[in-house]
């Protein structure tokens, strides 16, 4: 990997062996491996003796009651794999579950999943079926799972399903079970009191007899305040001989009857490097300075060294960012949220350690090496003895990192949400389609199997044919000249092309570089947003306590027209987190606590004309809301609140005087239900079609030629007249229908994907779902689609008449997206924006043929062009 050759200049490993040979020889020698046992458990003297253990002689946790369960048996995996179904971006896969589940465990031979009250075993010449349903195991979610058995929780409330006594047990836990793991022949359940602790640990056979227990005597120092040692991370090593306990910087490996082996504290290692650096420059300073400027320059190094440990000290005990363990050395590699890598051995005595210069979240153990990535891309294979043996640079960290089955190469999960191909030799980086943490290629019985869901979370598995090979899927991007198959079987994927201009920018040059809540008004070119005054150190120093608070809450909220002119601006005593406006754009309603700046506490909503003037105030028991509005004059609130029974709903609404009212009601409860069908139109007007709701699954549709009355097996959500006065409705999710003005259909099209949004145009109609945008005809005939980015989670498309193009919008976690495209599918502007940036939702206007982007300290207009 030739980008790499000069990458140990990177970082500088320190391996200690001169320093500990001589206390090797003093040491007792390795302990054995021992089998687990399922009668050896912890004696409260060893317990006691300990400085780290504590025993406990009352275990907060119930054992409530055992019931035998019924399973099934299925002669192969045909039926669990008896969907026929292809995915173009899984090539050679022929066959898909009949129904996503959850995977739980897999090895060579044995996959465990979990879908709808049902525990399935999975082999290829048997599938066993433990059934949940109504039982009271039934809601409770899986948390770890093996060939013997399976560990299930919700709440306080813990069970284990043993599989080959088909017979549950239900345990009643004092303190919240928080962590869960499992040996071949235990499993362990850690549980912590409070959120700083304490913890316990307590570790169970196959029947659900306990074997041990134990408590922690450790406490320290954090910027959370004290902490005392509860099982934060609880890991079993692979062979079921060790068991890894951690909190915060400490971890403690256990053997498999709860005595501790070894410790390690990184903290310890840290205030050992402090220590021998305040000694370096105690030497440093200990001489004579020559003369008065380098007097100086001592005093202000002086001061600058002791700022840095001070902060040092204050992370001391700051969490680890992961840790792995090595099964065939018996090692412990610890990662350091600032990119730090230490090894240590089974005793907890240190063996070297790696200093890189990026943070990072990302260590594994894969294909017997060490593999860290970092925030930025770089990612690096180390060896066991911390040497570096190759490194890649990805877009974005990893997510997962695994290897291809019979391949010399890895399939990598990066968090630009793409699945790629890593060839070890080569280097050469393979980007893919879309990929997300969870995704997970594995051979059952030598059959390449492949899940598609996310971490904790549903998929579907798809079985590759015999003797299949893996062969990535490489999407094609859309390129600047446009010229591209678009109906192809996997549409071309949209990127960016030719950027749209801006038009005009609204940038608060302030040094905090910041506005807060903001409503724009596109039909009125306005924008009403919240501003920060920052004081001078020196006024703010002067100010005594309750005049420093009340100036951290005063704010103002700011009319700017697109000029860039100030309208108006009001100052109120709050950060107006809650900041609507009306449809109108007559009315802004805001929130004004009474002390607290928490959204559930006492506060008011207030009115505030267009122009900055006060319409009304009113008192509510939380300041913090949402709305929904049904009409210019009439809005549902929806207060904020702490725990569910507080719950308030309301209307504001203006009578014929001109009078603002609130009627507020407990438990959520509307006072008049505006909308009292559900979700979907209640009422809509076009040229020449009305649309008025009756009933949950009723509408009455009138034209000037026609009335109908039409039950509907789903509302409906969008309506669009075309300009040859055909009537366009969706229906739910998947279902547009087309009507003439008789009421006949003409056009229905039907997807298999949910419907996000459609637009109408000129002579097509555009439905955009969140994996694809595509293009109809009006006789319904599909004429040109594009994908969308990986992992998309919002979608929007908009016609904007004036320059006869759709305005494609879409956003993953990591950028967003937007497009215009005609109606005949050429992509005219395409411009990507960075999440990192441009987190606030895209605002287009129609009418004044732009859309609006923001970050946090400005506001941009681009305009569309045709």
């Amino acid at each position: 990997m030739g980008f790499f050759n000069t990458i140990k200049n990177l970082f500088s490993t320190t391996t200690l062996e001169s320093k500990t040979e001589k206390k090797e020889n003093n040491t007792k020698p390795p302990l054995k491996k021992e089998k687990v046992t399922t009668k050896k458990s912890m004696g409260k003297s060893s317990a006691a003796s300990n400085p780290y253990l504590k025993p406990l002689f009352l275990n907060n946790f119930k054992r409530e009651f055992s019931l035998d369960l019924k399973m099934e048996t299925q002669k192969n995996w045909d039926q669990f794999f008896s969907s026929v179904k292809k995915n173009p971006k899984l090539i050679g896969f022929e066959n898909r579950s009949r129904r996503k589940s959850n995977l739980l465990f897999h090895n060579d031979h044995l996959m465990i999943v979990q879908a709808a009250g049902v525990i399935e075993y999975v082999e290829e010449h048997e599938v066993r079926q433990i059934s949940l349903k109504e039982t009271p195991f039934e809601k409770m979610t899986a948390r770890a799972a093996n060939a013997k058995g399976v560990v299930l929780q919700m709440k306080e409330k813990l069970a284990f399903i043993n599989m080959q006594s088909q017979q549950g047990v239900m345990f009643h836990f004092d303190w919240q079970a928080f962590t869960v793991a499992m040996g071949d022949d235990y499993w362990l359940v850690g549980t912590r009191q409070t959120i700083n602790g304490p913890g316990e640990l307590y570790c169970f056979d196959m029947q659900g007899d306990l074997k041990w227990s134990t408590g922690f005597k450790e406490k320290f120092d954090s910027v959370y305040g004290e902490i005392e040692f509860f099982p934060y991370h609880l890991q079993v090593s692979t062979d079921s001989t060790d068991i890894f306990v951690s909190s915060m910087d400490r971890i403690y490996r256990l053997s498999v009857d709860g005595t501790i082996n070894a410790r390690v504290a990184i903290s310890e290692l840290k205030a050992a490097e402090l220590k021998q650096k305040q000694k370096e420059l105690q030497r440093k300073w200990s001489t004579q300075p020559t003369n008065e400027e380098e007097a100086r320059n001592r005093l202000a190094e002086h001061f600058a060294s002791q700022f840095t440990i001070s902060m040092r000290m204050t992370n001391m005990n700051s969490p680890f960012a992961g840790y792995v363990h090595d099964p065939e050395t018996d090692m412990l590699f610890v990662l350091e949220e600032d990119g730090r890598v230490t090894a240590w051995d089974r005793h907890g005595k240190l063996v070297w350690l790696t200093a890189f210069k990026n943070n990072s979240r990302f260590i594994n153990w894969v294909d017997g090496l060490l593999v860290v990535s970092f925030e930025k891309g770089e990612t690096f294979w180390i060896n066991r003895k911390g040497e570096f043996v190759y490194g890649v640079q990805l877009p974005k960290q990893a997510a997962s990192i695994a290897v291809i089955p019979n391949q010399e190469k890895y399939l990598i999960v990066c968090e630009d949400n793409r699945l790629y191909e890593l060839h070890k030799q080569s280097g050469d980086l393979i980007m893919g389609s879309d990929g997300h943490p969870g995704m997970e290629l594995f051979q059952l019985s030598g059959r390449n199997i492949f899940f598609d869901g996310k971490n904790n979370g549903q998929g579907y598995f798809w079985r590759a044919h015999i003797d299949h090979i893996w062969s990535h899927f490489e999407p094609t991007l859309l390129t600047k000249d446009g010229e591209i198959n678009t109906l192809s079987e996997v549409a071309p994927e949209i990127s960016e092309t030719k950027r749209f201009r801006k038009k005009w920018w609204l940038k608060n040059n302030s040094k905090n570089d910041w506005f807060g809540s903001r409503v724009i008004d596109t039909a009125e070119n306005r924008i009403y947003l919240v501003e920060k005054e920052k004081l001078d150190v020196n006024k703010w120093m002067d100010l005594s306590e309750s005049e420093r608070r009340k100036e951290e809450k005063k704010h103002h909220l700011v009319c700017y027209d697109f000029e860039g002119n100030e309208q108006w601006r009001k100052q109120i005593l709050s950060a107006m987190w809650s900041l609507f406006l009306s449809p109108d754009g007559e009315v802004i309603y805001t929130s004004v606590p009474d002390e607290q700046e928490i959204t559930y506490m006492p506060g008011h909503i207030l009115l505030i004309s267009k122009d900055g003037q006060e319409l009304a105030k009113f008192k509510v028991p939380a300041q913090g809301f949402s709305l929904d509005f049904v009409s210019d004059s009439i809005v549902t609130v929806n207060l904020a609140f702490e725990q569910k029974e507080d719950r308030m709903k309301g209307i504001i609404s203006k009578n014929n005087n001109g009078v603002w009212n609130l009627t507020l009601k407990q438990g959520g409860e509307e006072s008049g239900n505006p909308t009292p069908f559900g979700a979907g139109i209640h009422y809509e007007k076009t040229p020449h079609f009305e649309i008025s709701r009756l009933d949950k699954k009723k509408y009455v549709l009138r034209s000037n030629e026609d009335e109908m009355e039409m039950k509907v097996t789903a509302a409906i959500y969008e309506a669009y007249e075309s300009k040859d006065n055909l009537l366009l409705l969706r229906f739910g999710k998947r279902t547009i229908q087309c009507f003439n003005a008789s009421f006949e259909k003409v056009i229905e099209i039907k997807e298999q994907a949910d419907i996000v949004e459609t637009s109408l145009g000129k002579n097509t109609v555009v439905v955009a779902t969140k994996s694809e945008v595509k293009g109809y005809s009006l006789t319904g005939d599909i004429l040109w689609k594009y994908s969308s980015i990986p992992n998309t989670y919002s979608a929007s498309v908009t016609w904007i008449g004036g320059k006869e193009v759709y305005l494609w919008v879409v956003t993953n976690d990591s950028e967003s997206i937007v497009s215009s495209i005609s109606e005949d599918g050429k992509v005219k502007n395409s411009h990507k924006f960075d999440k990192r940036s441009y987190r606030r939702e895209f605002i287009v206007s129609p009418e004044r043929e732009y859309f609006v982007a923001q970050t946090n300290g400005s506001i941009e207009i681009y305009g569309i062009t045709k």
